[in-house]
């Protein structure tokens, strides 16, 4: 989605500036880096196993021994998670038609993803063009890797930042959409499928 942003940026000869052309490097490094890992981890992955099993049980036990009241996982609940984890790449690139309807399904989702940006920034009276969401989307959703609940903050300021440096908003009209943007598309959705899940949850204790 990212290089498709790119490339329309391109097509219909808006300038290239410099925050725009760094962001537009960070998409297709991680673009390539995703092919890389992609297809050395699933090369490797009997070694990869084999190192995360002597590296990784060793620190979760200490880690177990230091935090109260909680359980470390054994070697052998390691050994069936990383086996799992392979093992769900495999059953999904076996099956080619249900590989293409997880992607159609995941780029929809992401387009509509930037589409709620757009909206957040036209529903304060600025107007950008829809191509920079493309791009701004995949970058900032990176910052979501850092061990923050939700990416809260992280995420945010990220896109705040983007959203300055490719479109020239100015930072307080930037945060506003932002605001709404989240709001719209984390939190509500958090508090109303938290609400659900806890009255789910709830009915199933009763009953059982």
């Amino acid at each position: 989605m990212g290089l498709v942003g790119i490339g329309l940026f391109v097509l219909r000869g808006f300038d290239f500036g410099r925050n725009l052309l760094l962001a537009s490097l960070t998409v297709t490094g991680l673009l390539v880096g995703f092919v890389l890992a992609l297809t050395l981890g699933w090369r490797f992955h009997h070694r990869i196993e084999t190192i995360v099993l002597s590296v990784l049980p060793p620190i979760v036990h200490r880690v177990g021994r230091t935090v109260p009241r909680v359980s470390a996982p054994t070697r052998a609940d390691i050994k069936h998670r990383v086996n799992g984890f392979f093992e769900s790449i495999a059953r999904i690139a076996s099956n080619p038609r249900l590989l293409v309807l997880a992607g159609l399904f995941s780029c929809i989702g992401w387009l509509t993803l930037s589409v709620c940006l757009w909206i957040s920034l036209a529903s304060i009276g600025v107007t950008v063009p829809f191509m920079a969401m493309l791009i701004v989307l995949p970058v900032a959703s990176i910052a979501g890797i850092f061990p923050l609940p939700g990416g809260i903050g992280g995420v945010e300021t990220a896109f705040i930042v983007l959203v300055v440096s490719t479109t020239g908003v100015a930072t307080t009209a930037a945060t506003a959409a932002v605001v709404i943007y989240r709001g719209a598309t984390y939190w509500i959705p958090m508090l109303v499928g938290g609400g659900i899940t806890a009255v789910i949850l709830d009915n199933l204790h009763r009953r059982y």
